[in-house]
């Protein structure tokens, strides 16, 4: 593997401004803690680094911007280069991520392998992990309140995904299984919600017909819980899943295996798993309005060559402000979040 910047972004300026900034004297140092949030999310963009996830980028980023004795493209990316090697050699664990899924009751079964990551769906919940598991789930909750929330209630009874996964912490863990887990529920959403019309009177709920539930856990393989920390995402508890009759079943099923097939014999194989990522993130908001904003970067995205007119556009945009050169670099960034 190796690290290097996207075709369009030039670092230079965001590594002049954090040179101007402060020195490798400073404390905290440079980089460090809420320091220059803005700027290491800028390079989390900007640069290319296939095959490692969020956590790791952002543990590289910081130990180059730490170590690298002038701030430089080159220096920079070569001291990204040696941080990364050294996170391949470093300890993995075997852990397994619960993923609560609200929708996919009676659809979505088996076993499917997406990048390293084994992703088991229907878990059995009399199996001793999951018992194990459910029992350490509902104790995590409790230690934040006497009762367990009636909407977490709710989520239990849902089918799991388990993620079995081996990575070097907790964090990275659950990125990696989310990451791949999503590339299948891209799948369904896109079989499922196509040539769909639902009208709301109240309440905006996602597109998605299959979406993550809340409280979302990493694990050993035990089923104990590895850390008191979880993942959680906003939650409508009235929210009714949707019902299919086993023709509709077995036609989403057909829909989805062949379209998976598809994709994965696909030259452009890499960008095709990034739509379905995409697609899954853009329409499962609550917010409408996001579902909106995401489904035209996705459009975008899809379109050819990574968005010439929105390159444009983004010169004509920075050329307004009173720095340029660094504000175009921001605009590629948030083109591509």
């Amino acid at each position: 593997m190796t690290i290097k910047t996207r075709k369009g972004f030039n670092i230079q300026p965001v590594l002049d401004h954090l040179s101007q900034s402060g020195n490798e004297s400073d404390d905290p140092p440079r980089g460090f803690g809420l320091l220059f949030g803005r700027e290491k999310a800028y390079l989390r963009t900007a640069i290319d680094a296939k095959g490692l996830s969020n956590s790791e980028l952002s543990l590289v980023i910081e130990k180059a911007l730490r170590e690298a004795p002038k701030l430089t493209q080159e220096s920079f990316l070569k001291h990204c280069n040696l941080s990364a090697s050294q996170i391949d050699n470093e300890k993995h664990d075997d852990f397994k991520v619960v993923f609560p899924l609200w929708g996919a009751q009676h659809l979505i079964s088996g076993r499917r392998k997406w990048d390293e990551v084994w992703i088991a769906f229907d878990v059995d919940k009399s199996s001793a992990f999951a018992r194990k598991a459910l029992a350490d789930r509902i104790t995590q909750l409790k230690k934040r309140g006497k009762n367990v929330p009636t909407v977490i209630e709710q989520v239990e009874e849902l089918p799991w995904a388990v993620c079995s996964i081996r990575s070097i912490n907790v964090v990275d863990a659950f990125e990696r299984a989310e990451y791949a887990i999503t590339k299948e529920l891209g799948l369904y959403s896109i079989v499922t919600s196509l040539h769909t019309e639902r009208i709301f009177s109240s309440s905006e709920y996602p597109i998605n017909t299959i979406l993550f539930a809340p409280h979302m856990t990493v694990n050993n393989p035990s089923g104990s819980i590895t850390s008191d920390i979880f993942w959680y995402n906003r939650w409508d508890r009235f929210m009714d899943p949707p019902t299919r009759t086993q023709d509709e079943i077995t036609k989403i099923r057909g829909k989805v295996d062949r379209l998976r097939r598809k994709i994965r014999r696909l030259p452009w194989r890499d960008k095709a798993e990034q739509v379905l990522i995409r697609y899954y993130n853009a329409f499962a908001h609550f917010d409408l309005e996001k579902s909106f904003l995401d489904g035209w970067k996705l459009l975008e995205f899809i379109g050819g060559d990574e968005g010439t007119k929105g390159d444009t556009l983004i010169k004509r945009a920075a050329f307004l402000t009173s720095d340029p050169t660094l504000n175009k670099e921001i605009g590629m960034h948030l083109r591509h979040r």
